[in-house]
């Protein structure tokens, strides 16, 4: 097994202590709609080396953490709480990864930005300006324009804020799309991010943060199980597979009516999938898809192109099918593998129905010692089924 070593940094990335094989070590990469990757660990109180004589090297948020494995960069971000229980040695620390910086308000940002020392009539001036939206032509905006005003307000000053640098791959960023994006309170950039990467056909796309502080953007979602390769089969005699638990839902609906969110119940746009309605009778769900000037992200989908590129749910004709496994990480090797493709033929018993044989996305990995100390190392990953598109 590697040696693994945190160091604890500056906020401008001077390395002030290095702890090395803390115990109760755990980490967890995600894509983004589930929120940011986390870490923790334990050091023991009396380690005034580790922990300075007060303590302030390891405050929350005043410092941050790169955790190793034999030197190789995994995860970086903000140490993000500190527990000290009043029995026992040990002091126990939260992290989440640099994506955690997406989670804050995007409202007060203007141009130029909001001072928070202007009294209380020059900010509701502000709100009452036209400043209070973005406006996208649709003949010009591409998704990457969207994305990269949306992360606009929190890259505006490299001595006060973490750069997340963008990286896009995939054709989705190329695509037009006209809207606008209207300012409103309690709105985070995550949450703006979040409703951009729902939205497209077949299914918007995703991100993560690495170690380095780049923001992965890959979209669309590729959606044909026949046109992925896996990085890896696990079957129930390939030895990867520790345990795991799998559970079929069923569909959440086979026909789907799109409406407008304005109180009006004119039909915009309707999907059915029918090999789903002749499997599973017609089971109907209603979804709110463009909310007007209530609506942040989606006003302007009142055309059927716009509406229709809006209407991503229909995944929700599907089996709703959750898989997590939990398997030998050296197969990783501790590594971020987040939306590789992987597939699983896993048979309980010989002949039966509980058989899984699929190809899934990778959504999350979280990697633990069975026991602290024990260097008895799991992986478990939490798996979205790849459906071919309808």
């Amino acid at each position: 097994m590697p040696t693994f070593t945190i160091e604890i940094r500056t906020h401008g990335g001077a390395v002030e202590e290095t702890i090395t094989n803390p115990t109760g070590l755990s980490w967890k990469y995600q894509i983004g709609a589930l929120g940011p990757g986390t870490i923790e660990f334990s050091v023991a109180e009396s380690d005034t080396v580790v922990l300075g004589l007060d303590g302030t090297t390891t405050m929350p948020y005043k410092r941050d953490f790169l955790l190793k494995a034999d030197g190789v960069p995994l995860m970086g971000g903000f140490l993000s709480s500190v527990n000290m229980p009043l029995s026992g040695d040990e002091v126990h620390f939260s992290g989440v990864d640099w994506s955690k910086w997406l989670d804050q308000s995007w409202r007060y940002y203007y141009t130029p930005p909001m001072d928070y020392f202007d009294d209380v009539d020059a900010i509701i001036a502000l709100d009452d300006s036209t400043e209070l939206e973005v406006f996208f032509d649709p003949t010009l905006a591409t998704v990457t324009d969207w994305v990269d005003n949306i992360l606009a307000p929190i890259s505006e000053d490299a001595g006060e804020q973490v750069i997340l640098s963008p990286s896009y791959s995939g054709g989705v960023w190329a695509e037009l799309l006209g809207g606008r994006i209207a300012r409103s309170p309690n709105l985070t950039v995550k949450q703006l991010l979040d409703a951009l990467a729902s939205m497209g056909d077949p299914y918007g796309f995703d991100y993560w943060v690495d170690f380095d502080k780049v923001l992965n953007l890959a979209g669309p979602r590729r959606t044909d199980p026949g046109g992925i390769f896996p990085i890896a089969t696990f079957t129930r005699t390939s030895g990867e597979i520790i345990d795991g638990d799998w559970t079929n839902n069923g569909p959440l609906g086979t026909d789907i009516l799109f409406l407008d969110g304005q109180g009006n119940a004119s039909r915009y746009y309707r999907k059915q999938h029918a090999a789903s309605v002749a499997e599973f009778r017609r089971w109907g769900a209603d979804t709110t898809i463009e909310g007007g000037d209530t609506d942040h992200l989606t006003f302007g989908t009142g055309t059927e192109l716009e509406f229709k590129a809006a209407a991503s749910s229909y995944r929700m004709m599907f089996p709703q099918r959750e898989l997590t496994l939990q398997v030998k990480p050296e197969f990783f090797t501790f590594s971020n593998r987040l939306l590789e493709a992987i597939a699983v033929n896993y048979s309980k018993f010989p002949g039966s129905f509980r058989t899984i044989d699929a190809s899934f996305w990778i959504t999350s990995q979280t990697y633990s010692e069975n026991s602290p100390g024990s260097g008895d190392w799991v992986c478990d990953l939490t798996l979205d089924q790849i459906y071919s598109p309808i």
